[in-house]
């Protein structure tokens, strides 16, 4: 009977500290549509119809005042193909679908400090839309924001899976400036500094970026 009391009790304070999480949902949506409709002397009409549709979906459930897990979903859709309307109204369509966890990780925050602990974006000026699973540490000290990431895996199949990172980054009189260090491991180093500000309307900014 003990036994039983004690799951008792555990259960009801998972639940309450469940229904005490704070939820919030953000997202976008991106539609292509291209059609092109083309005929060439005799020959039959042809046209190219085709779409795309991209839907990225987040959701934080913030659990306490320093943790916060994030997770977005990635969906696509498209034909990637060229519908063929010929004299006899012919119609082929070869469709593309996926859905993807692209983001799933923890967030800590204290003070000037954050951590994202998971699977997220390589978000450093040497790679696009790229995602790894590994830790990201920032800190703000006097201004400045000094930054460290280590990568055990990542999505590219032409890089190496691990992957160091390190960075600078602060303000001054109206001008962002940056420099990142960044080690893929047995395959190269790079560093790329970055100053950027705006004059009027006009953004201006110059990068320089070696690897070796």
């Amino acid at each position: 009977m003990t036994k039983m009391i004690k799951l008792s009790i555990a259960a009801a304070l998972v639940a309450t500290s469940v229904s005490a999480v704070d939820f919030s949902t953000s997202g976008k949506m991106e539609v292509e549509y291209d059609y092109k409709s083309e005929k060439q002397g005799t020959a039959a009409k042809t046209s190219t119809n085709v779409w795309d549709l991209d839907l990225d979906a987040t959701v934080k459930a913030k659990f306490n005042d320093n943790f916060t897990g994030v997770v977005t979903v990635q969906a696509d859709a498209s034909n990637n193909a060229a519908d063929a309307l010929t004299a006899g109204n012919t119609n082929t369509d070869a469709g593309d679908r996926a859905v993807n966890v692209v983001k799933q990780y923890v967030q800590y925050t204290n003070g000037g400090t954050t951590a994202l602990i998971g699977k997220q974006g390589l978000g450093t000026p040497f790679f696009d839309d790229e995602r790894g699973t590994g830790v990201v540490a920032m800190q703000n000290i006097a201004g400045l924001t000094v930054a460290a990431a280590h990568f055990d895996k990542n999505n590219n199949t032409g890089l190496a899976q691990q992957i160091n990172a390190q960075a600078i980054i602060g303000a001054a009189g109206g001008i962002n400036y940056s420099l990142w260090l960044a080690q893929v491991i047995a395959t190269a180093d790079a560093y790329t500094a970055n100053v950027s500000t705006k004059v009027g309307p006009v953004s201006v900014a110059l990068r320089h970026s070696r690897s070796e």
